[in-house]
C-alpha cells in the first residue's frame, strides 16, 4: 500500500507533462493482478484529471480486474473516483492521500485563507511562501 501511495504522490507533485512522461511507458506485471490494477488506476486517476494523453496500457485487459477489490473495510463506494472503479480497484483518493500530502494541504488552506496579508514584523512574507515551506519540509520527511 505504500509503494501505491508513494506513487499517487508522486504524479501528484509533478508537472503536466512531467507526469505523461513517467507514465508512458507500462510497468512490469508485479505478480498481484490487484496492484497491476490500482497501479493503472492511479494513472488513470492522475492522467485524467489533468485531461492529459492516456498511455495504451492503463486500458489493457490484464490491468482491470474481474471481480472488484474493496482495499480497506470502511471504504465509502460513492466516493471512489471514476477512474478507480473502470479497474475494479475500490479505494477512495482520501485513502491514497499520503499524511504529509493532506498535511500540508490542510495548512495550505488556512494559511491562505488567514495570511493574505502583510503581518507586522514578516514584511513582504504571505501565504504562498509558507505554503512552499510547509511542502518542502513534509517532502523532507519522506
Amino acid at each position: 500500500m505504500r509503494a501505491l501511495i508513494g506513487l499517487d504522490d508522486d504524479l501528484a507533485s509533478v508537472s503536466a507533462p512531467i507526469r505523461v512522461a513517467l507514465c508512458a511507458a507500462p510497468p512490469a506485471p508485479c505478480g498481484d493482478p490487484r496492484f497491476d490494477a490500482a497501479l493503472a488506476a492511479i494513472v488513470d486517476y492522475q492522467l485524467s484529471k489533468g485531461r492529459l494523453p492516456m498511455p495504451d496500457w492503463v486500458r489493457e485487459p490484464s490491468r482491470v480486474l474481474k471481480e472488484d477489490w474493496v482495499v480497506t473495510s470502511n471504504t465509502d463506494v460513492a466516493e471512489v473516483p471514476a477512474a478507480f472503479r473502470r479497474h475494479g480497484v475500490i479505494l477512495t483518493q482520501s485513502e491514497l492521500a499520503s499524511v504529509c500530502r493532506l498535511h500540508s494541504q490542510d495548512i495550505d488552506e488556512v494559511l491562505l485563507a488567514l495570511v493574505q496579508v502583510d503581518r507586522p514584523g514578516f514584511p513582504g512574507v504571505r501565504g504562498e511562501k509558507w505554503s512552499i515551506s510547509i511542502t518542502k519540509w513534509c517532502d523532507t520527511r519522506r
